[in-house]
């Protein structure tokens, strides 16, 4: 009698687990699904699922441990997801130009989007470029970038992006135009990567960090060593960058190569304009970096 109950109340159990990860996984699709609703006054949004995506990835086939505490590869590494994003009036050329954000930490497409306004920054900057968001680590504390981090990766990722949109406007997008990367708190990681193996860094002209110097500095210094690019970096006094922005602005006055430093509350959209290399302290949160300030739109206007 007494197994009869445990078998019952455990039956039951997994009855309502099922049930709530069938009404979570109902609900994020629909948010998904009302992306391209809710933006559509001000441009189309594209969500594809896609081979060269982030994930899944051989090396989270068994999820991923931080903290003692294990996230699934099912539940976490195995969304392929891209979105792009169109903004109204946008002239088509072959070539397009491409604005890629990496998320941070415990994130995923749809609450960046929502919680950082990155589509309503991106539509006030008034840029003919395209941006491109893909899912990395679904709400899980890890900076690994999946296959864009392998040799060409990024390069296959950003190839069969172009081809997926071709196919939906009815366009010819051979090859990509001019590349900026953009990222914010753990994104930094599989940019690092992007550029040291990633296919195309011909291409990539800008780099922006929004609080998310927390290592790879080799890989960003041998990239700017390259005369024809830009690269911002926003820090914070409590996010985890503040040292490590401050050991490459020593560096950058070693190797004698010119920058601008100073605080966010000083920085003039003609600073933005004529200097190749900022390092940018500001005072608000590490969460806040993104959006509060819209430095995202600025960045965006004077590309």
């Amino acid at each position: 009698m007494l197994s009869n109950y445990f078998f019952k109340m455990f039956f039951q159990k997994s009855k309502l687990l099922f049930l709530f990860f069938f009404v979570v996984k109902i609900i994020f699709a629909d948010a998904q699904n009302n992306l391209p609703e809710k933006y559509k006054s001000l441009g189309t949004v594209y969500i594809f699922q896609i081979r060269n995506g982030a994930f899944p990835d051989p090396k989270r086939a068994d999820g991923h441990t931080y903290n003692n505490k294990i996230y699934s590869a099912q539940a976490h590494y195995n969304n392929s997801s891209v979105l792009i994003f169109v903004p109204k009036n946008f002239r088509w050329s072959s070539q397009p130009d491409l604005i890629i954000h990496f998320h941070g930490w415990y994130n995923h497409i749809d609450s960046l989007v929502e919680t950082y306004k990155l589509i309503e920054q991106f539509s006030a900057a008034n840029k003919n470029a395209l941006l491109v968001i893909p899912q990395g680590p679904k709400d899980a504390p890890d900076s690994y970038g999946g296959k864009l981090e392998t040799p060409d990766g990024f390069k296959k990722f950003i190839y069969e992006v172009l081809d997926s949109v071709s196919k939906k406007e009815n366009k010819k997008l051979s090859r990509p135009g001019k590349i900026i990367l953009s990222e914010h708190s753990g994104g930094y990681r599989v940019i690092a990567f992007i550029l040291l193996q990633g296919g195309l860094t011909k291409n990539i002209k800008e780099v922006w960090l929004f609080d998310g110097l927390y290592g790879q500095l080799e890989k960003f210094a041998v990239w700017l060593q390259n005369k024809n690019v830009r690269f911002v970096n926003i820090y914070t006094k409590d996010g985890g960058t503040f040292d490590n922005s401050k050991e490459l602005e020593s560096d950058l006055k070693a190797w004698r190569i010119p920058f601008w430093s100073g605080d966010e509350n000083v920085l003039t959209d003609d600073i933005l304009k004529k200097n190749k290399i900022i390092s940018v302290f500001t005072p608000i949160e590490h969460n806040e970096t993104l959006y509060k300030t819209e430095f995202f739109r600025r960045l965006v206007t004077f590309r």
